[in-house]
């Protein structure tokens, strides 16, 4: 019986292939990693940014790439002491 799911040979070739995009539109075109994700998901993988990031991070670990790559973390709102009093009372 044959193993149902996605082909893990197809999965690894993508995997390359979203690597070696994420280099060509950071280090090639200059675009920002976090402008070349959002890109890469909505227009070439349509896969999540979450998903592009993750498979992104585990490329580099394979290839035993000693540079961090870092992903700006996504901005929370700063609230101040008349902010939080709006919220009093609610549960």
């Amino acid at each position: 019986m044959a193993k149902k799911g996605r082909s893990a040979e197809l999965i690894k070739r993508r995997n390359a292939k979203v690597a070696a995009r994420f280099v060509y539109w950071t280090e090639v075109q200059r675009l920002r990693s976090d402008d070349a994700i959002k890109y890469m998901a909505q227009n070439e993988f349509f896969l999540s940014e979450f998903m592009i990031m993750d498979i992104i991070k585990k490329a580099a670990r394979d290839n035993g790439d000693d540079r961090k790559i870092v992903f700006p973390h996504p901005r929370l709102p700063k609230f101040n002491t008349h902010d939080m009093e709006l919220f009093k009372g609610e549960k």
